[in-house]
């Protein structure tokens, strides 16, 4: 036991005599390490960490507002299993889009104007959704892939605006961070988003009141069976316009809350979110990094 302890940590190269080869290094490309080179950290690295989060957050809160209120907004908007599901699709479905945009854009231009990309496209959507048009704008108003409605439109954008809260976060950890406190912003970066659609079962529920289909059953001859589930399946509700308009209300008031919670968010964004501090917490975060196309090409062999 002792001796595979001993062979494990044997140095790897063994019996090298320094020689020009290896002992002049070139640094033309990178910084040579000095005692003189100090790392400082500041205290607005968890300030940032909190924006980051809440974005990220409220991005994935976001993506399933419509898997939380399904329920109530199948019967009452004449929707159905499919068309909830192509609302959640349109997030994984976008970021495929602009995935390879956002790396080259974090980066070659750094994560402030990443950031502004993102929040600015998350809040396009969160704003389409806001819209007040009748019900059946609301999905599509054409038989085209062109012919969105806006709940479709704002959850679209809002995946496109994803891959940097998605993505960036050990990028935002090793810009801000010193080594040892990393792994908890990461951490925190990365968990959040489940955060966000546990809280989407909260909020959307809270806010959208449930639909009770026994308060809107078409009554049917007494010499007729039939049994409750087929009853509220959809083909026999008489949805009154009363009922139809309160349900249609708070989902709308939903989408001004978090529209709203959004707006809020870019503002702290845009007022100050650097691309990296003044001095860097660590060695690893003033390392030069590949360049992004042979990175690209490197990866693709």
């Amino acid at each position: 036991m002792d001796e595979g302890l001993s062979d494990e940590k044997a140095p790897l190269l063994k019996n090298i005599s320094p020689t020009p080869e290896n002992t002049n290094i070139n640094w033309t490309n990178q910084s040579a390490p000095s005692e003189d080179n100090q790392y400082i950290t500041y205290g607005r690295r968890w300030y940032l960490l909190a924006l980051y989060t809440a974005l990220a957050g409220t991005q994935a809160l976001i993506y399933n507002t419509w898997g939380s209120i399904a329920d109530t907004a199948k019967p009452v908007l004449g929707w159905n299993d499919g068309d909830i599901a192509l609302l959640t699709i349109w997030g994984p479905g976008s970021v495929c889009v602009t995935v390879a945009f956002f790396s080259w854009l974090m980066d070659v231009k750094g994560l402030r104007l990443a950031m502004l990309c993102s929040s600015t496209l998350i809040l396009l959507g969160a704003a389409v959704r806001c819209i007040p048009v009748p019900a059946e704008y609301m999905k599509w108003y054409g038989n085209y892939i062109e012919d969105e409605g806006t709940m479709n439109i704002g959850q679209m954008f809002n995946g496109l605006g994803a891959p940097v809260l998605v993505a960036g976060a050990a990028l935002f950890s090793v810009t801000w961070f010193p080594p040892h406190q990393r792994t908890t912003s990461t951490g925190v970066l990365t968990s959040v988003r489940f955060i966000g659609l546990a809280a989407s079962f909260l909020i959307g529920p809270t806010i959208v009141s449930e639909f009770r289909c026994t308060d809107s059953i078409r009554l049917k001859p007494a010499n007729e069976t039939y049994d409750l589930k087929s009853l509220c399946d959809g083909e026999h509700l008489n949805i009154t316009s009363s009922i139809k308009s309160k349900h249609i209300q708070e989902i709308y008031f939903l989408m001004y809350i978090e529209c709203g919670w959004v707006v809020f968010l870019c503002l702290l964004t845009w007022l100050y979110f650097p691309a990296k501090p003044p001095t860097p917490p660590s060695a690893s975060a003033e390392t030069k990094r590949k360049d992004f196309i042979p990175g690209a090409k490197i990866l693709a062999v």
